[in-house]
């Protein structure tokens, strides 16, 4: 009988992620056409488009939304393997929305990374998701010709937030690396720092760092390994994750949940290297604490929280960037609203970033406006903050400039009228930071105002939390 041969086997493929696919091969493709958004260098924000073209005929874009006055990459994202149809379709949308035309490659890589390079000189580093679309752009070497733009605004870095709860992001680390020298301009009623403070109010106090922080434990042991790897994703948790974790036992996720959170700090609480910073792409930290919200308790899980405001502004922004009131407002009100005085405790610690405590104060307006049987408590809670604050300002260790302008931008925000005599009292230390809240007579404006709260006040299930972080 004749032998046959055998077939070969057909060559197995690996498909890799989206994800890995730009980390590992995006740069081995042709760079196509660039664009920017037009007088994007003199509005201060705008759009660079890069495009990478496969052999095939299809392309991949990367779009990067930058500002140039001070924030460098705020967002950016990609598209894979678009046909020629879809990729026009995208660009006329673009186009249509923000006005774009043709710019080389050169001018397209030195917008983004000088922008990232004049964002670092205030202390913000770039968003998370250029950790990985910073993979569709060239190295950032000498191989690309230097092509020097202006940056900032007259000169100096100019930061431009939509309302007063944006700046509250920045302007801390802001201060902390240019001091007074940069400008500010609130774009809800068009208030400029240097305006409104006539130069820089030089009365303003800064709460100096000096916590210092337990022993966290050495190495991370988990009920559930998998636990981990699903909670490192590069970005907020997809439905069916969410499902995979809920469906395991959920007090053994929960403390699954906390030893992640307590590494995570164990990394980060002695400083964060710049291979970390590169290094640094996955939501684990904030995906965990969304976590909490559903199967977090007041006591443990409460704590691990609290642990993780109380750790350095270098280590929210790594771990949270934009994030951390979002982050923070629905898990701490899920498992603090029963725990009003574990709050107060928390805030009037001494030595701790006045931008961590600002979280705490959101936590009690939802308290308010969710629960308005609770009124009268969160009045008495807010009014105790209040007299501390007045009382230690001068100090600056136990609350500084900042929280005291966010906490009256509380009061106003609720209309806390019965609070404006303890409010003038704290206005006329001349210590508040005005730039949230304006003046004493502006605060006490808004609480008469008629108006409607411009704050959506809501208490979104699991996975309306982690669609709102994407």
């Amino acid at each position: 009988m004749a032998k046959t041969k055998k077939a070969k086997k057909p060559q197995q493929q690996t498909h890799l992620s989206p994800e890995r696919y730009i980390r590992e091969k995006a740069r081995t493709l042709e760079i196509g056409t660039c664009y920017a958004t037009n007088n994007i260098k003199e509005c201060g924000e705008g759009q660079v488009i890069v495009t990478r073209r496969h052999k095939g005929g299809k392309t991949s874009i990367a779009i990067y939304m930058i500002d140039t006055f001070c924030l460098g990459v705020k967002d950016s994202t990609f598209k894979l393997r678009l046909d020629e149809n879809e990729l026009e379709h995208l660009l006329m949308l673009v186009n249509m929305a923000l006005d774009i035309h043709e710019v080389t490659y050169n001018e397209a890589h030195n917008l983004i990374y000088g922008a990232v390079a004049f964002a670092e000189e205030g202390g913000i580093k770039p968003d998370k998701s250029f950790a990985l679309t910073k993979y569709m752009l060239e190295e950032d070497t000498d191989d690309v010709p230097l092509i020097e733009f202006e940056y900032g605004r007259n000169g100096k870095h100019c930061l431009m937030a939509n309302s007063k709860r944006e700046a509250d992001k920045y302007l801390p680390t802001l201060r902390k690396h240019l001091g007074d020298n940069f400008d500010v301009t609130i774009m809800d009623d068009k208030v400029d720092e240097d305006e409104h403070n006539e130069g820089g109010n030089p009365n303003l106090v800064y709460t100096k760092y000096t916590y210092q922080h337990p022993d966290y434990p050495t190495s991370l042991k988990l009920e559930n390994p998998q636990v981990k790897d699903i909670l490192s994703s590069e970005k907020p948790l997809n439905k069916d994750e969410i499902d995979t974790l809920l469906a395991l036992p959920h007090d053994s996720l929960r403390r699954d949940l906390e030893a992640v959170l307590l590494d995570c700090m164990a990394k980060t609480c002695d400083g964060i290297t710049e291979e970390m910073w590169m290094n640094n792409n996955t939501f684990e930290a904030i995906n965990a604490v969304t976590l909490l919200t559903e199967v977090g308790n007041d006591g443990s899980s409460l704590d691990t929280l609290l642990e993780m405001l109380r750790q350095p502004d270098e280590t929210f922004e790594f771990f949270f960037g934009d994030y951390l009131v979002e982050t923070f407002i629905m898990p701490l009100y899920a498992l603090g609203k029963n725990k009003l005085d574990k709050l107060m405790d928390f805030f009037k610690e001494e030595g701790l970033c006045g931008f961590s405590k600002t979280a705490v104060f959101a936590v009690v307006e939802h308290i308010d406006k969710l629960q308005p049987g609770r009124h009268k408590e969160t009045t008495e809670w807010m009014r105790e903050a209040i007299r501390f604050a007045t009382e230690k300002l001068p100090e600056a260790q136990y609350i500084d400039s900042l929280t005291a302008g966010f906490i009256a931008s509380c009061c106003a925000d609720i209309k806390m009228t019965e609070l404006l005599p303890e409010l003038k009292e704290m206005f006329a230390t001349g210590l508040v930071d005005t730039d949230f809240a304006g003046d004493y007579e502006y605060v006490a404006a808004q609480m008469h105002s008629k108006e409607d709260d411009f704050i959506n006040y809501v208490q979104p299930d699991i996975y309306e939390q982690f669609d709102q972080l994407k």
